[in-house]
């Protein structure tokens, strides 16, 4: 599964973690299931909905209106007929003009 680098966004607007699964071809393959986490530790993750964009590509969005500042993750994962997983790092910063 292949990911953007780290996301770095101001607090209050939405994240767009884009989630692409190959097959060992290095096609475009589907898993059988699609998750994807947000959060800080195990202990306080919040799933998030993901959506299938097409064969393989698939997208998932966190609104971070109220999140505090400081470093988070998010996990996806694929299992089934694909399996892969992913950590992606996110840095949720507030504005320096505000």
């Amino acid at each position: 599964m292949a990911s953007t680098l780290q996301y770095s966004v101001l607090a209050g607007n939405i994240v767009r973690f884009f989630l692409t699964f190959r097959d060992e071809d290095g096609d475009l393959a589907n898993p059988t299931t699609v998750t994807c986490q947000v959060g800080t530790s195990e202990d306080d993750a919040t799933s998030l909905s993901v959506v299938s964009d097409s064969t393989g590509k698939y997208h998932a969005d966190w609104d971070t209106t109220g999140i505090e500042a400081g470093a988070y993750y998010c996990l996806a994962t694929g299992t089934g007929a694909i399996v892969a997983a992913r950590e992606i790092p996110v840095k949720i910063r507030v504005s320096h003009l505000t």
